[in-house]
Protein backbone atom coordinates (compact mmCIF):
# COMPACT_ATOMS: atom_id res chain seq x y z
CA UNK A 1 0.00 0.00 0.00
CA UNK A 2 1.17 3.28 -1.10
CA UNK A 3 1.67 6.30 1.57
CA UNK A 4 -0.78 9.37 1.09
CA UNK A 5 2.29 11.33 1.22
CA UNK A 6 3.85 9.56 -2.14
CA UNK A 7 1.03 10.02 -3.86
CA UNK A 8 2.39 13.54 -4.10
CA UNK A 9 3.75 14.38 -7.28
CA UNK A 10 7.35 16.00 -6.40
CA UNK A 11 7.40 17.75 -9.49
CA UNK A 12 4.18 19.73 -8.90
CA UNK A 13 5.29 20.80 -5.13
CA UNK A 14 7.95 23.58 -6.41
CA UNK A 15 5.62 25.38 -8.84
CA UNK A 16 3.13 25.18 -6.06
CA UNK A 17 5.70 26.67 -3.20
CA UNK A 18 7.46 29.32 -5.55
CA UNK A 19 3.48 30.12 -6.32
CA UNK A 20 3.10 30.47 -2.44
CA UNK A 21 6.00 32.75 -2.13
CA UNK A 22 5.03 34.76 -4.92
CA UNK A 23 1.61 35.90 -3.58
CA UNK A 24 3.30 36.47 -0.49
CA UNK A 25 5.92 38.64 -1.60
CA UNK A 26 2.95 40.43 -4.36
CA UNK A 27 0.60 40.92 -1.16
CA UNK A 28 3.92 42.41 1.31
CA UNK A 29 4.54 44.96 -1.93
CA UNK A 30 0.93 46.35 -2.00
CA UNK A 31 1.08 47.53 1.00
CA UNK A 32 4.36 48.14 1.76
CA UNK A 33 4.33 51.78 0.74
CA UNK A 34 0.93 52.72 2.50
CA UNK A 35 -0.17 56.16 3.57
CA UNK A 36 -1.78 56.45 7.22
CA UNK A 37 -4.61 58.68 6.92
CA UNK A 38 -4.00 60.87 10.43
CA UNK A 39 -7.27 63.32 10.34
CA UNK A 40 -10.61 62.50 10.77
CA UNK A 41 -13.12 63.15 8.22
CA UNK A 42 -13.63 62.23 4.27
CA UNK A 43 -10.48 61.59 2.17
CA UNK A 44 -9.23 64.93 1.05
CA UNK A 45 -7.37 65.39 -2.30
CA UNK A 46 -3.68 66.51 -2.11
CA UNK A 47 -4.21 70.09 -2.10
CA UNK A 48 -6.14 70.06 0.83
CA UNK A 49 -3.82 68.06 2.87
CA UNK A 50 0.29 67.36 3.25
CA UNK A 51 1.83 64.36 3.42
CA UNK A 52 5.09 63.13 5.39
CA UNK A 53 7.13 60.42 4.42
CA UNK A 54 10.55 59.30 5.58
CA UNK A 55 13.25 59.38 3.28
CA UNK A 56 13.49 55.91 1.62
CA UNK A 57 16.56 56.71 -0.46
CA UNK A 58 19.35 56.37 1.91
CA UNK A 59 21.87 54.06 1.10
CA UNK A 60 21.71 52.12 4.62
CA UNK A 61 19.79 54.48 6.49
CA UNK A 62 16.59 53.35 7.89
CA UNK A 63 14.31 55.96 8.74
CA UNK A 64 11.06 55.02 10.74
CA UNK A 65 7.80 57.41 12.08
CA UNK A 66 6.69 55.82 14.58
CA UNK A 67 4.08 58.39 15.32
CA UNK A 68 2.25 61.50 14.50
CA UNK A 69 0.20 62.96 17.06
CA UNK A 70 -0.76 59.73 18.69
CA UNK A 71 -1.17 57.97 15.88
CA UNK A 72 0.72 54.96 15.85
CA UNK A 73 1.99 53.71 12.42
CA UNK A 74 1.73 50.05 11.40
CA UNK A 75 4.75 48.35 9.91
CA UNK A 76 3.51 48.56 6.53
CA UNK A 77 2.57 52.29 6.61
CA UNK A 78 5.53 54.61 6.08
CA UNK A 79 3.93 57.80 4.99
CA UNK A 80 1.17 60.19 6.64
CA UNK A 81 -1.30 62.36 5.06
CA UNK A 82 -2.14 65.46 7.68
CA UNK A 83 -4.29 68.37 7.84
CA UNK A 84 -2.32 71.71 7.74
CA UNK A 85 -0.79 72.98 11.37
CA UNK A 86 1.85 72.03 13.53
CA UNK A 87 2.37 68.35 13.82
CA UNK A 88 4.86 66.45 16.40
CA UNK A 89 5.98 63.43 15.38
CA UNK A 90 7.96 60.36 16.86
CA UNK A 91 11.31 59.46 14.45
CA UNK A 92 13.90 56.71 14.33
CA UNK A 93 16.78 56.86 12.39
CA UNK A 94 19.03 53.30 12.51
CA UNK A 95 21.60 51.61 10.30
CA UNK A 96 20.17 49.97 8.00
CA UNK A 97 23.59 46.83 7.64
CA UNK A 98 23.01 43.55 9.28
CA UNK A 99 23.63 42.90 13.03
CA UNK A 100 24.39 46.67 13.54
CA UNK A 101 20.93 48.44 13.20
CA UNK A 102 19.84 47.92 16.99
CA UNK A 103 23.23 49.32 17.69
CA UNK A 104 23.69 52.82 15.90
CA UNK A 105 20.14 54.02 16.50
CA UNK A 106 18.48 57.27 17.77
CA UNK A 107 15.18 58.13 18.45
CA UNK A 108 13.76 61.73 18.11
CA UNK A 109 10.72 63.91 18.25
CA UNK A 110 10.32 66.19 15.95
CA UNK A 111 7.24 68.91 15.86
CA UNK A 112 7.20 71.18 12.44
CA UNK A 113 4.47 73.25 10.69
CA UNK A 114 2.96 71.71 7.00
CA UNK A 115 0.89 73.76 4.45
CA UNK A 116 -1.70 71.71 2.49
CA UNK A 117 -0.07 70.58 -1.03
CA UNK A 118 3.26 69.83 0.21
CA UNK A 119 4.93 66.69 0.92
CA UNK A 120 7.33 66.91 3.74
CA UNK A 121 10.35 64.20 3.83
CA UNK A 122 12.32 63.28 7.05
CA UNK A 123 15.66 62.95 6.54
CA UNK A 124 18.42 61.48 8.51
CA UNK A 125 22.14 60.39 9.08
CA UNK A 126 24.27 58.05 11.47
CA UNK A 127 28.14 59.18 11.97
CA UNK A 128 29.22 56.04 13.42
CA UNK A 129 32.65 57.02 14.17
CA UNK A 130 30.99 60.17 15.88
CA UNK A 131 28.63 58.24 17.87
CA UNK A 132 26.12 60.51 16.87
CA UNK A 133 22.84 60.85 14.55
CA UNK A 134 21.45 64.04 12.31
CA UNK A 135 17.65 65.01 11.61
CA UNK A 136 16.37 66.96 9.39
CA UNK A 137 13.04 67.75 7.66
CA UNK A 138 12.73 69.40 3.97
CA UNK A 139 9.35 69.98 1.90
CA UNK A 140 9.53 69.56 -1.95
CA UNK A 141 8.52 73.27 -2.54
CA UNK A 142 11.94 73.61 -1.00
CA UNK A 143 14.22 70.93 -0.94
CA UNK A 144 17.19 72.41 0.21
CA UNK A 145 16.13 74.38 2.83
CA UNK A 146 15.50 73.42 5.97
CA UNK A 147 11.39 73.02 7.50
CA UNK A 148 11.93 74.93 10.99
CA UNK A 149 14.92 76.38 10.11
CA UNK A 150 18.05 73.84 11.22
CA UNK A 151 19.14 70.48 11.05
CA UNK A 152 18.22 68.37 15.08
CA UNK A 153 21.42 67.24 16.21
CA UNK A 154 24.23 65.72 16.90
CA UNK A 155 22.03 63.21 19.00
CA UNK A 156 23.97 60.63 20.89
CA UNK A 157 22.77 57.05 19.60
CA UNK A 158 21.27 54.43 21.71
CA UNK A 159 24.58 52.58 22.58
CA UNK A 160 25.68 55.80 23.82
CA UNK A 161 26.77 56.34 27.96
CA UNK A 162 26.13 59.48 29.05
Amino acid sequence: MKSPIGSFRKDRIFPMVLIMITLIVGLFSLTACATKKAYSGPELTSDKIAIIRPDADKAFTEIKILTIDEYELEFFESEVAVWPGNHKLSIEVKLAFPYLNDALAFNQNVSFNVQAGHVYTINGKIDSVKNEGFLWVTSDKAPDQFVGGAKIGPVKLLTSTP
